[in-house]
């Protein structure tokens, strides 16, 4: 266990290692990521806006231009560190678990403008996953009058992971509020526009993101 789960479990008022046993056995990953240098000028996304499922992700490699996170205002914040910086991003599940006490952060990464557009980016994100048999219920210290129970269902870890991978936006109303967030933030990156894509065709997926065409189906990307 991080010494980041003790400050969480603390600050909502349990054991400093509540945390341990609920994420010993878990699906948890260590990722390498490789953002290939970009040989054209090109204002696309490299990541678009999401947040992640799991309980937190632990980033390492954040000292490059890139990566930004959505604040409250709706606006994008670039995130740059030093190297022995590590960030942390609340995912869903802890969220879910703390009533919205944590939010889940609303995240991008977008093509550098400056001269390190040619040079590779790497980012190591640790995601922390709870247990799968860990059944998520609201925690009764994250509900009062002020904050009635969001979450009154509770669902096994494994099966809100399964779930949410195969969510349907159109269809799941469980996700709707995170749907809407996530299409705002989409928005506030990329104003959709009725081009057609060169390659598979599509005219509904299309958006013009700063002089740049960028299709969201199939990737394919022309910039002025």
């Amino acid at each position: 266990m991080c010494i980041r789960d003790r400050y969480i479990a603390l600050y909502l008022g349990l054991s400093s290692n509540w945390f341990y046993e609920k994420t010993n056995q878990g699906n948890s990953i260590l990722r390498l990521i490789h953002y290939p240098p970009s040989d054209k000028d090109n204002n696309g996304l490299r990541a678009s806006p999401h947040e992640d499922i799991n309980l937190i992700t632990l980033l390492f490699g954040t000292q490059q231009e890139g990566l930004e996170i959505l604040d409250q205002d709706n606006k994008w914040i670039p995130i740059k560190t030093d190297s022995d910086i590590v960030v942390c991003n609340v995912g869903d599940m802890l969220q879910r678990l703390t009533n919205k006490k944590f939010i889940s952060t609303t995240h991008k990464v977008v093509n550098p403008k400056s001269n390190i557009k040619n040079i590779s980016r790497y980012s190591m994100p640790f995601f922390i996953h709870l247990n799968p048999d860990f059944y998520i219920e609201t925690l009764n210290s994250c509900i009062d009058d002020n904050s009635p129970n969001n979450f009154p269902n509770g669902i096994l870890a494994d099966d809100y992971l399964k779930e949410r991978n195969t969510w349907k936006p159109d269809t799941d109303s469980d996700f709707a509020e995170e749907k809407v967030r996530i299409t705002m933030a989409q928005e506030t990156s990329a104003q959709e526009s009725s081009y057609e894509c060169k390659d598979c065709g599509t005219s509904t997926n299309v958006v013009n993101e700063g002089g740049c065409l960028t299709c969201r189906e199939c990737g394919w990307s022309k910039c002025d």
